[in-house]
């Protein structure tokens, strides 16, 4: 059986964070809501029924709202990757 050891001069790298801020300016976002939804009305007509917006992350949200979720995903991957590394590292020696 073999175990990993690590040495004090490698350090686990941390998932990369998405960057804090919207990618698309409010105006391009509402003009795109409103491509959407045309689009999904026309889909909806046709007998394919209607987008899955709840799952587009940028539709009708505001600037504060796209930034409060960013937050939130870059919180979530931040605490995750302390669990992994406390989970990898209990019970090998560190050098």
């Amino acid at each position: 059986m073999s175990t990993t050891v690590y040495c004090r001069y490698f350090q686990r790298r941390a998932a990369s964070s998405e960057p804090e801020s919207v990618a698309f300016p409010a105006e391009m976002r509402s003009h795109l809501d409103v491509l959407i939804d045309a689009t999904s009305a026309s889909l909806d007509n046709l007998g394919f029924g209607t987008l899955p917006t709840g799952l587009y992350e940028y539709y009708r949200r505001t600037d504060q709202q796209i930034l409060e979720e960013i937050r939130e995903k870059n919180k979530r991957r931040k605490e995750e990757v302390g669990k992994q590394v406390e989970q990898e590292s209990s019970g090998r020696t560190l050098y």
